[in-house]
C-alpha cells in the first residue's frame, strides 16, 4: 500500500550510476525563479502584525538535556501562566519559579550549549542577563530570517523590528495582495526532516494493542460506532502484500485523523508501542480526486526521541514543475555536513523506507535502493508549483530557531487610504 507519488520521487545525479527511483520514466522540467512575486488575491491590502517569539522553546533550547527535568517544566509552566498577567519579562518570571525550589539557575546551563559563559558558580543574577541577551539574539536572528522569507517573496523593503516587548516583533507591510500567504511564510517553522521508519511487519503487534485499547474506551463515540480502530485504519494483515512491508501503518478520511493521532498517543503513554515509534501524517490525492492521509510509522535514531538528520540541512532548493505529469517537485541540494549524514543515513537504510518531514507532516517516504553521497534529493507531494516554491524558499532561508505565532494583526484595504 506505497503511496503512489512515492513511485515518481527520486534522488538525483548519484555517484557511480547509482540512482535513486520510485519510478522508471524521465520528466521534462523546469525551474522556479529564485524570487516569486505575490499572486494577487483580491484588492491589494496594507497590514499590521505583532509576532511573539516561543520563549518557552528558546529556555528549552538554552537547557538542553535539562529540558525534560521535572524541577524546569513545572517553573516553565509557572512562566507560561504568569506571562502578561504580572510585571515583569518571561525570563524574570521563570527564573523566580525555579529558584523557589532551592536549585541556582546555573545547575540548568552549565552543561549546555551555554557553558562557556554559564559554569557551577555563575550567579543567579547573571544567569539572567545571559539567558535575557540569548533571548534577543534568538529575535534578532529571527528577523533576519523573515526578513529573507519577505524577500523571497518579492517584498524587499518590509518594516520589521523588535518591540519593547521581549520576544516580540513588529511587521508593517504595504500593498500586499495576498495575505494569507503572508501568514504561512511568516509563522512556518521550516523544519526539515529525515526518519528512519518502521515496517507494518514489526510492529503490527503494536497496532493490534492499540486497536484493543481503542475498543475498551467508553469515551469515544467516533470509534464507538465503527466498533474497531481497524475499520478506521483499512490496515492490510496480508504477509504476502507489499503493504505489509511498508512504512504505511493505515490510510484515513481527513475527518478520523485527530481522534487516530490521540489513540497513538495515549498508546505511547502506556507503552504499548514502542518509545521511538513516531506516527506521522502524509496526504495523498485518491483517484476520485478526494484527500485522504496515510499514518507513516517514522522511527527515530538513538536516544534523542528526533529525527536521524534536522536543522540546517540545504544549501538550495528549487521548485520544479513536470509538464508530463502536470506535478511539481522540490530538488534539494545539502550542505557538506548534510550530504555526509545523508550518505550514512542512505547507507544504514537499503531495502527501508526514510520519512522526508517538513514542519511535522510526511511529504514523502521514498524506499532506498543505494547508498546516495552527492547530497541531493527530490522531493514529489501534494502541492501545486506555487505551494512548492513557497516550500523552497522556506528551505533556502532556513529553519526559524523557535516557533512564533500571531498575537496581533490588523489588514486594511490599501484602495480606502
Amino acid at each position: 500500500m506505497e503511496k503512489k507519488n512515492i513511485a515518481r520521487l527520486l534522488f538525483l545525479l548519484l555517484p557511480l550510476g547509482c540512482l535513486f527511483y520510485l519510478l522508471c520514466h524521465q520528466m521534462t522540467n523546469n525551474e522556479a525563479s529564485g524570487a516569486v512575486q505575490e499572486e494577487a488575491v483580491g484588492n491589494p491590502s496594507d497590514m499590521e502584525i505583532t509576532l511573539e517569539v516561543s520563549l518557552s522553546d528558546a529556555l528549552k533550547s538554552f537547557a538542553g538535556t535539562h529540558a525534560t527535568d521535572s524541577i524546569f517544566k513545572s517553573a516553565l509552566n509557572s512562566a507560561e501562566k504568569n506571562q502578561g498577567k504580572t510585571q515583569g519579562d518571561f525570563m524574570d518570571h521563570f527564573a523566580e519559579a525555579f529558584k523557589s525550589n532551592g536549585h541556582p539557575l546555573s545547575s540548568l546551563f552549565s552543561d549546555s550549549e551555554l557553558n562557556k559563559q554559564i559554569n557551577s558558580s555563575t550567579s543567579d543574577e547573571k544567569v539572567i542577563k545571559i539567558l535575557k541577551k540569548e533571548v534577543k539574539s534568538t529575535t534578532d536572528q529571527t528577523i533576519n530570517i523573515l526578513r529573507s522569507r519577505l524577500k523571497k517573496l518579492g517584498i524587499s523593503k518590509p518594516e520589521i523590528r523588535s518591540t519593547e516587548v521581549e520576544g516580540q516583533i513588529h511587521i508593517k507591510l504595504l500593498g500586499i495582495k495576498s495575505p494569507e500567504r503572508i501568514r504561512k511564510m511568516l509563522i512556518s517553522p521550516g523544519n526539515l526532516e529525515f526518519w528512519e521508519t518502521y515496517k507494518l511487519s514489526e510492529i503490527i503487534t503494536n497496532v493490534e494493542a492499540v486497536n484493543t485499547m481503542a475498543r475498551g474506551l467508553e469515551s469515544t463515540p467516533e470509534l464507538v460506532k465503527m466498533d474497531s480502530l481497524f475499520k478506521i485504519l483499512s490496515i492490510d494483515f496480508d504477509k504476502n502484500s507489499n503493504s505489509y512491508y511498508s512504512s504505511e501503518i493505515c490510510r484515513a478520511e481527513t475527518k478520523d485523523t485527530a481522534v487516530i493521532s490521540s489513540y497513538f498517543k495515549l498508546a505511547k503513554e502506556e507503552k504499548l508501542i514502542p518509545a521511538d515509534l513516531h506516527p506521522a501524517w502524509c496526504p495523498n490525492r485518491n483517484s476520485d480526486g478526494q484527500k485522504s492521509f496515510s499514518l507513516i510509522a517514522l522511527r527515530s535514531t538513538g536516544k534523542t526521541g528526533k529525527a536521524a538528520m534536522s536543522g540546517n540541512l540545504t544549501q538550495e532548493a528549487k521548485a520544479e514543475f513536470y509538464e508530463e505529469e502536470k506535478e511539481s517537485a522540490i530538488t534539494i541540494n545539502m550542505t557538506p555536513q548534510a550530504a555526509k549524514d545523508w550518505q550514512a543515513l542512505t547507507g544504514r537504510s537499503i531495502n527501508n523506507t526514510i520519512g522526508i518531514v517538513l514542519d511535522g507532516l510526511v511529504y514523502c517516504y521514498p524506499r532506498v535502493n543505494c547508498e546516495i553521497s552527492c547530497g541531493r534529493c527530490q522531493i514529489v507531494g501534494e502541492f501545486t508549483f506555487k505551494e512548492a516554491n513557497d516550500l523552497a524558499n522556506l528551505l533556502n532561508t532556513g529553519p526559524l530557531p523557535v516557533s512564533v505565532k500571531i498575537i496581533e494583526e490588523k489588514v486594511t484595504d490599501s484602495a480606502k487610504k
